[in-house]
């Protein structure tokens, strides 16, 4: 693809460089905050902009009254009322998973939006780093090959795999800053990420009448926030921003300031999940001090990719910021690989794919097909496909590549140093902080509550619905199962008597979900699925914990012989760590047990029993981990 190259100069925006944003092209912009999205909505021309997240939309739509930002909750006869009104140049922002009602509204009034409009995704890496977990984020992209005039644009954007934008005629364009526009960023290195942070806090917090500056941490962990405020009492202080759901559970434990939209003012200190990474407006009278922090042991969530995330949360704050600092411990036990190793275990495994797919051609019988294609949905090259299993979703693709680059910057310090050094946005001072050289789990206090009431009650409210209509209770389930969503499909699948009987207990719901998906002949490898869905990646467990677990699911399935731990190395289904001491457990003799960490999995988990059909979950927002 053809570069071009465009000179800013300090104090510039891209208004001043260009009267409106170039069709058929992947922009570049190297700065965040230079008046990309305002170029777009005051360009004479109609306009539909993708815009990673709602708290973005709604920042949008207080400084330009006469956008429509489309998300949860509008409706597509608002959009149709919208594009009947009297403003002149239509102005659309929208998510990507709320983009098929813009469509919809448009194919009602039989507009041509093809033609007469132009199409923008903004911080368009988004959709690589999140179609893991949003499983539509790409869902526009669809439309975005047909426009007559569209662009992607991003301040750290990813160069995309697909051969699709050089066969049409994209141009990269770079907007290069004619000035050294560098931060100075510190990295602190520590074994005890939690207590660093307090620490830090601590030194702020010594004559707490006297703070004059605002502090603002990024932390996509509930369970780190919670335990920052609660331990440092400084709840009257804090602001937390996160997703709605979160918002409820802060507030269930008492704390009052937590938003899923952005606030005019900020606290003194300010706590973000990842809601809040990229293409927010943060507009401060003064410069903050900026701190992220990861943890890649405790909540490997945490991790933020130097070359994208980090210099989209710096670029949050419109007035500059004070300092930069990165918090956070590096996990030699984290697997390292090469990208080109990678992308030559993805040719390997389509070339397993198609071998598999052949074979299953020439096969005759119903039951031999069944079992084929339950083995060919399990490899990890399945998961890279388009729902039709035709082609590579090149996305999902760079998706997987960046994990594996993710996972290598957090090995060992040099190797983030580098990746800061490589995004060309910071100075790196690199600090090795090793005061902390206790075990960090023991001062972690869970944000979650009393899960199994908070699982009665969505019981309760589904026993009030009359499921028999179901199509009217649409918003409702999905509403629910964003807050829980195995036993939305619990109840849905298994009924509400089931549950009381194994009195909540979420492994016999999830093996119970596995053997009715055998049962209604969804699945011929219910053992497998039960194995992936109940063993999480990233856990550590006790060879106890493992023969404990495999043998209950063994008993499910009929099997009549004893696990072992052995069996669960030999069964091949994950990566694990090499045997070492499982900290913060005790084993029947009062010693530290040995045990594995999980590093990853082997074969893809497919998602049989869970989900009520009618409803996407995001399972990564805010560090949530489903359970």
């Amino acid at each position: 693809m053809k570069t071009e190259i465009k000179l800013i100069k300090k104090g510039q925006y891209l208004v001043d460089i260009m009267d409106f944003i170039p069709a058929n092209a992947i922009i570049r912009k190297t700065l965040p905050g230079i008046g990309a999205t305002t170029l777009e909505i005051t360009a004479k021309r109609h306009s539909i902009i993708i815009e990673p997240n709602v708290p973005v939309i709604e920042g949008k739509q207080k400084k330009h009254l006469e956008i429509l930002g489309v998300k949860e909750g509008v409706t597509r006869q608002a959009i149709v009322a919208y594009l009947e009104g009297d403003v002149e140049f239509k102005k659309i922002i929208t998510t990507p998973e709320s983009y098929h009602k813009v469509q919809g509204a448009f194919r009602q009034l039989r507009i041509n939006y093809l033609e007469d409009y132009f199409f923008l995704f903004d911080e368009c890496e988004r959709i690589a780093q999140d179609i893991d977990y949003r499983e539509t984020i790409d869902a526009p992209m669809d439309d975005f090959w047909k426009f007559k005039n569209r662009s992607f644009i991003s301040a750290t954007p990813i160069q995309p795999t697909s051969k699709e934008f050089k066969m049409q005629g994209f141009t990269n364009i770079v907007i290069q800053p004619d000035y050294d526009f560098k931060q100075d960023i510190t990295i602190w290195k520590t074994p005890n990420v939690l207590a660093m942070v307090k620490e830090s806090l601590k030194r702020i917090l010594s004559d707490r009448t006297h703070i004059v500056d605002t502090h603002c941490y990024f932390i996509n962990s509930m369970d780190m926030i919670h335990c920052i405020i609660k331990d440092l009492k400084i709840k009257d202080i804090s602001n937390i921003y996160c997703s709605a759901g979160a918002v409820k559970k802060f507030k269930a434990l008492e704390y009052e300031n937590t938003f899923s939209s952005l606030t005019p003012t900020l606290n003194t200190f300010n706590f973000f999940t990842s809601r809040f990474y990229s293409a927010v407006d943060i507009e401060l009278p003064t410069k903050p001090h900026v701190t992220i922090v990861t943890d890649t042991e405790f909540a490997p969530h945490t991790m933020v990719i130097p070359q994208t995330e980090s210099v989209q949360i710096v670029g949050r704050f419109r007035n500059g910021v004070k300092s930069i600092e990165h918090i956070t411990n590096v996990n030699s036990l984290i697997p390292y690989k090469s990208i080109e190793t990678v992308k030559k275990e993805i040719q390997e495994g389509y070339i397993i794919y198609k071998m598999l797919q052949d074979f299953l051609n020439g096969v005759i019988t119903e039951v031999s097909k069944t079992v084929i294609n339950d083995v060919l949905d399990r490899l990890p090259f399945a998961q890279l496909l388009t729902p039709d299993q035709t082609n590579i979703n090149w996305f999902k693709y760079e998706n997987k590549l960046l994990d594996q680059m993710t996972m290598n910057t957090y090995h060992d310090l040099p190797y983030l140093i580098n990746a800061y050094q490589d995004s060309k946005n910071f100075n790196v001072k690199d600090l090795d902080f090793n005061t902390f050289n206790f075990d960090d789990k023991k001062y972690f206090r869970q944000t979650r509550s009393n899960k199994k009431e908070e699982r009665k009650e969505i019981v309760a409210q589904l026993d009030a619905m009359d499921l028999t209509v179901i199509d009217e209770n649409v918003y409702e389930i999905e509403s629910l199962a964003r807050e829980d969503e195995l036993i939305v499909s619990a109840y849905l699948k298994l009924g509400k008597d089931f549950i009381e009987k194994v009195d909540y207990n979420e492994h016999d719901i999830r093996i119970a979900l596995h053997k009715k998906a055998f049962e209604d002949k969804k699945t011929t490898l219910p053992e497998m699925d039960a194995i992936l869905d109940i063993f999480v990646v990233g856990r550590s467990y006790t060879e106890n914990e493992i023969k404990t677990m495999l043998n209950k699911i063994n008993l499910q399935f009929s099997i009549g012989q004893k696990a072992t731990a052995t069996d669960f190395l030999e069964g091949g289904y994950f990566h694990l760590s090499e045997r070492k001491n499982i900290y913060g457990k005790k084993g029947e003799d009062g010693k530290i047990p040995k045990g594995y960490t999980i590093i990853s999995a082997r074969m893809s988990k497919k998602k049989l029993g869970q989900g009520a059909g009618v409803y996407i979950a995001n399972k990564k927002s805010d560090g949530f981990v489903i359970k």
